[in-house]
């Protein structure tokens, strides 16, 4: 195909045109396909005066279009529901422009979509005084969501389903990874069937051979499914072998496209294998080491279980560790579930202990801490914590977290990294232990002669659901974080492991060795993937934060948040925070100056305006780093009330 350079077209219309002719403010990249100025891009393939736009960013504007001789645009078609890549579809309907979008996507681009997402995605205002463990907030792993559904836009594009368009055929391809709904778009000229074809891509991959915001591969705490996904819907594209690859964040891709989706898929294939310890200790390395599990038959289980009697003051069951002092009170690691009543009256009536005296939370993920409330007794137990925990379970409403219970958590004492303190005859020593989530602690002591650590849902023994609780950026844990928390416990040798969910095994040094290596090897593979090549700046979508998370407020009041800023890298940054208000709320525009590897805070007020509507509104925020703009998905909401 040959390609004319965009800046001989624009010197060509210069030179015959008379003064008052305008140039459109897209490029020309390839032949028939021009390219907005917008982030994330939006492509128009042209025939004639006329032209189909693949994306809808915002701000993208098809009038320029007119300016090349385009006169009629015929229809927009979005690759997937992100808000940065289909927000502008609104305004182009209503200018008469045709919206369609994959019909998978439907559930986060139709109004109704969107409303019950949110309904569910949002914690309650006033959290109940009583939930059950199963009733989480913050549960719904999709990302970049639309604060509000786009009415005018017709889910109804089917992959494989091609239609016709000019002269051309327009065939929708499966690509799901970056959303589990994505599709590209192949467009070939009728005829000439066996030509390659150009491949309008999405998200599927970043000009550079990257994957845009990859966080948004994180179909689920734990696995590597959406990266699996992701590469072969790369391996999908490559096999069409195209003679020019168009996606909506970075440059075009003209040059051997096959080759850099073939090499694109092999790097995300790698970062999906490295999801699992599991796998790269037995895959990867080879002969893993021995590890005994101390009670394999509690594993996964509910907590129904008998209490397995691992030392005379140390039992188990389902997710729970107690610990009986030398006078028979209790301290409870993790109370897991509804059923922890009964299982503390069997205790007290197999002598196990007493009265439930102390009460730990290694996370804040409410099966961890979902017990809580069956606990019986007059006054209730002390409940002791590391700080990155409390700042979680006393106000789910405060912070955005995965997994969160809805019932706030009365906490008696805040524990800062490294602090050690006494219960009964016991030395307890706090330390922080990310990883599987940002908010994750260890907490390490002595039982009956025993060295242990209570480790929460970090590190599982290898042969149980890929040896860890899972890296991914919603829960802010990522495989740099893994590798530390290991070489934490690996310098600590203790001699069991009293894995949450996991069970208990032994510590065994080789096996933390592999740990070690493991998290490096993936963190490696992320930064690779990392349009930053960083994947502690690209795989969080939560480097920028509004506390509290949901206020409740009313129409023609004032009220104020703070934004929390975190910067992981060795260099400072300054970003520029922009939050339109949608008629709801008064815009405003921050600067916030980070430091090297530090966290900042800045109070912005906020004016909510006479018009606003009572009901639960969603507000995502604009980062930029300089003028670039970054892939947080950073919101938060406001529960308006309805005083009138």
């Amino acid at each position: 195909m040959t390609r004319r350079p965009a800046a001989a077209l624009l010197l060509a219309l210069l030179s015959c045109a008379a003064p008052e002719v305008r140039v459109p403010n897209w490029t020309l990249v390839a032949e028939r396909v021009w390219r907005s100025p917008t982030v994330p891009a939006a492509y128009a393939l042209v025939d004639g005066d006329g032209a189909i736009v693949f994306g809808a960013p915002l701000g993208a504007d098809l009038t320029e279009l007119s300016y090349a001789g385009i006169t009629a645009i015929e229809g927009a078609y979005l690759t997937h529901h992100h808000r940065d890549a289909a927000a502008g579809a609104t305004a182009w309907a209503a200018a008469g422009v045709p919206a369609r979008a994959p019909r998978a996507s439907a559930p986060w681009i139709t109004p109704e979509g969107v409303q019950r997402y949110w309904r569910a995605y949002l914690p309650a205002s006033t959290p109940p005084l009583q939930a059950g463990v199963r009733e989480r907030t913050f549960d719904a792993w999709e990302y970049l969501v639309l604060p509000e559904g786009l009415a005018a836009v017709d889910c109804v594009v089917e992959p494989g389903r091609e239609f016709d368009w000019r002269g051309w055929t327009i065939t929708p391809i499966a690509t799901p990874g970056h959303t589990r709904g994505h599709v590209a778009y192949a467009a070939r000229r009728k005829g000439a069937e066996k030509a390659r074809p150009l491949v309008f891509s999405g998200d599927a991959l970043a000009g550079n051979g990257t994957l845009w915001t990859p966080y948004t591969t994180d179909w689920d705490p734990a696995t590597g499914d959406g990266l699996a996904a992701a590469a072969a819907s790369l391996k999908t594209l490559a096999a069409l072998d195209p003679e020019a690859v168009f996606p909506e964040h970075g440059e075009p891709l003209l040059e051997a496209p096959t080759a850099a989706l073939s090499k694109a898929a092999e790097g995300v294939a790698e970062a999906a294998f490295l999801k699992s310890y599991g796998r790269y200790t037995k895959d990867r390395v080879g002969i893993p080491p021995a590890v005994r599990f101390l009670d394999r038959t509690q594993v996964g289980s509910d907590g129904r279980r008998p209490w397995t009697r691992l030392s005379d003051h140390l039992h188990f069951t389902g997710s729970t560790y107690a610990v009986s002092a030398a006078r028979g009170e209790m301290w409870f690691i993790d109370p897991f579930g509804d059923l922890l009543a009964a299982q503390i009256i069997r205790a007290q009536t197999q002598r196990i202990g007493g009265d439930v005296d102390l009460v730990t939370i290694t996370h804040a993920h409410g099966d961890h801490y979902g017990g809580l409330g069956s606990i019986p007794g007059r006054k209730g137990p002390d409940v002791w914590v590391m700080d990155q925990v409390a700042g979680v379970i006393t106000d789910p409403a405060y912070r955005r977290s995965p997994h969160a219970h809805p019932r706030p958590v009365a906490v008696e004492r805040v524990l800062a990294d490294g602090e050690r303190v006494a219960w009964r005859n016991y030395a307890l020593s706090f330390r922080r232990l990310p990883g599987h989530c940002s908010h994750g602690s260890a907490i390490f002591t002595t039982i009956d002669g025993k060295r242990v650590v209570f480790a929460g849902d970090a590190f599982l023994h290898p042969d149980h659901d890929g040896g860890s609780g899972g890296w991914s950026g919603l829960n802010g844990g990522l495989p740099s974080d893994y590798a530390a928390s290991a070489d934490l416990i690996l310098r600590a040798k203790p001699d069991w492991i009293l894995a949450s969910r996991g069970g208990p095994f032994e510590f065994v040094a080789e096996d933390w060795e592999r740990r070690v290596a493991w998290g490096r090897a993936a963190a490696a593979a992320c930064d690779r993937l990392s349009p930053s090549t960083d994947h502690r700046l690209d795989w969080n979508p939560g480097l920028l934060r509004v506390e509290p998370f949901l206020l409740r407020v009313s129409a023609n009041s004032s009220a104020s948040v703070d934004l929390v800023a975190t910067n992981p890298l060795d260099r400072p940054q300054t970003l520029v925070v922009d939050l339109p208000g949608r008629g709801l709320l008064e815009d405003f525009r921050r600067t916030l100056v980070l430091g090297p590897q530090s966290t900042s805070r800045l109070n912005v007020p906020l004016k909510i305006l006479e018009s606003a509507v009572p009901g639960k509104h969603v507000f995502p925020l604009r980062v930029l780093a300089g003028d670039v703009e970054r892939g947080d998905d950073a919101f938060f909401a406001l529960d308006i009330a309805d005083d009138r």
